[in-house]
């Protein structure tokens, strides 16, 4: 997968927080590939953040 950054929110309850993936720069067939090999949950959608597309995996 190309350069992307994750943000990892931490919860003062000490759960899991969802993970976030920069995704802006990708394209869908790109993010169908990553999602279908390297997620396990069916927790999965996209969320924006000003100029910024996320993957937001878990939760």
């Amino acid at each position: 997968m190309h350069r992307s950054s994750v943000i990892e929110e931490q919860r003062r309850d000490g759960s899991t927080p969802p993970r976030r993936i920069d995704v802006s720069d990708l394209d869908a067939r790109t993010v169908q590939e990553f999602v279908r090999s390297s997620v396990t949950t069916e927790a999965v959608s996209f969320e924006h953040r000003g100029s910024k597309t996320y993957l937001v995996v878990g939760e």
